[in-house]
């Protein structure tokens, strides 16, 4: 198994009791080269009009994954002929299952690993990064294959099975995004808006990743979102953040964890609006001071997965030459209880499914010279005021003939709390914004 790239790979239909499983172990999977995908299957699946993989896809992702994970979508405990021997046997990964219902001739402990949803994050672990846990899952596929083909049920499932030939995957859509993955081993300032530095240091190295942060009003949160970007696997980073005129203190609450954390990055700039100019105009802000040809956007309240910035700039890299930014899942928690979280399976880029509203959160990484050349974030009525701006920016990406990526995996993580956005602006205002949208880019919504 340690040619293959993948460490785990999910592929199932979405549901509250996988969700909670994935967004518990949100940190876990974010560690790791996984490839989860759960889907909301409430219309037919027709190859090329939704956004699911082909079966084809599907088994090329599998062939490539150590570990085939099977949770089961709800409390009954069938046994899922279809993931664990189909997807998971047949390809020669690994099967970590939820105990089934026994299913002759396979047996759990023996062709495939069995545990507990409790007990299947640390199973996991042991079986990709201890020597005897390694062996013994070796142990349990290689009994698995010959359990499958050593059996009189064999030919048949090879007849099935030939049905997922792996065929090479288009370059654009989910398939494309899959399969890069797989593949690896291995704007100016607004005119008239004056700023000033609070603080500025660091290493003087050359970045590959710009981290922007927008404050406002958010003293309580900035440093466990700093903490967060300090805690990146990537090394050459630059950390911007741009105060929009807090009154809680927010800016001296940064500005002291830059003096302890300065060597960290290869800047730290602290900048400061003159007057308080809302989120737009504060995003461009930070824009106009960055290097760094990546740029992530981190909200003050969020906070992002050590691998976060890592793999989307590694994504950003192979992605095609439309591709304009990079997103993940998102993980949502409560501020009030952090264990009330859930997965949030964000749909892949899809204009049609845009034009309804926006389910792509703010906290992506750009390609910077895209950014700048659509002209960064719109800072005028009614956008400027309303929320969303990200929104308005995909269309300009759409315009510009760009597109978005997705990343299966959960590495940012959202705080859900009484002044956050999702309970403020855009949950009030998002009509407000779809009709401006509407106005702006009408083309996109003939037919609505």
């Amino acid at each position: 198994m340690s040619g293959r790239p993948l460490d785990c790979c999910f592929f199932g239909a979405a549901s509250e009791r996988r969700s909670h499983f994935f967004a518990r172990n949100a940190a876990l999977f974010a560690g790791m080269a996984a490839y989860l995908r759960l889907e909301s299957r409430n219309t037919p699946l027709l190859y090329g009009k939704n956004s699911s993989l082909s079966t084809q896809a599907v088994c090329s992702i599998i062939r490539r994954s150590k570990v085939s994970l099977n949770v089961h979508q709800s409390e009954h405990a069938y046994f899922e002929w279809h993931r664990i021997v189909l997807q998971g046997i047949w390809h020669g990964t690994v099967v970590l299952s939820e105990p089934c219902t026994d299913a002759w001739p396979f047996h759990p402990d023996e062709d495939y690993i069995a545990a507990s949803l409790e007990d299947m994050p640390a199973v996991l672990d042991y079986v990709l990064h201890s020597v005897e846990g390694i062996r013994w899952a070796e142990k349990i596929r290689q009994h698995a294959w010959e359990t499958l083909t050593g059996n009189p049920l064999a030919l048949r499932w090879q007849a099935i099975t030939g049905l997922y030939a792996v065929r090479p995957c288009p370059q654009h859509g989910p398939e494309a995004e899959a399969s890069r993955m797989c593949s690896a081993d291995s704007h100016a300032a607004p005119q008239g808006r004056l700023m000033k530095t609070l603080f500025s240091a660091g290493t003087g190295g050359m970045p590959l990743v710009s981290v922007l942060i927008s404050l406002y009003n958010y003293s309580q949160y900035i440093e466990e979102a700093l903490d967060s970007v300090a805690s990146q696997t990537l090394e050459d980073i630059e950390l911007i953040i741009c105060n929009d005129c807090s009154t809680d203190g927010g800016e001296k609450v940064t500005e002291n964890w830059l003096r302890n954390n300065e060597q960290r990055f290869c800047r730290a700039l602290l900048i400061e609006n003159a007057v308080n100019s809302g989120l737009p105009a504060t995003r461009n802000a930070t824009l106009s001071c960055a290097q760094a040809p990546y740029l992530f956007i981190l909200d003050a309240d969020n906070v992002i997965f050590p691998s976060c910035l890592e793999k989307h700039a590694a994504a950003l890299q192979e992605a095609e030459d439309d591709v304009a930014f990079v997103y993940s899942q998102r993980l949502v928690f409560t501020h009030e209880n952090r264990s009330d979280c859930h997965l949030e399976n964000l749909p892949d880029w899809d204009i049609p499914l845009l034009t309804l509203g926006n389910y792509i959160d703010a906290m992506v990484m750009h390609r910077a010279d895209m950014l700048k050349r659509v002209g960064g974030y719109a800072a005028e009525a009614p956008f400027d005021r309303l929320g969303l701006e990200d929104y308005e920016l995909w269309f300009k990406y759409m315009e510009a003939g760009l597109r978005g990526i997705k990343l299966h995996q959960p590495l940012i993580a959202y705080r859900v709390h009484q002044s956050s956005m999702l309970r403020t602006t855009t949950q009030y205002k998002e009509s407000l914004i779809l009709q401006a949208l509407r106005n702006k880019y009408s083309r996109y919504f003939i037919g609505d």
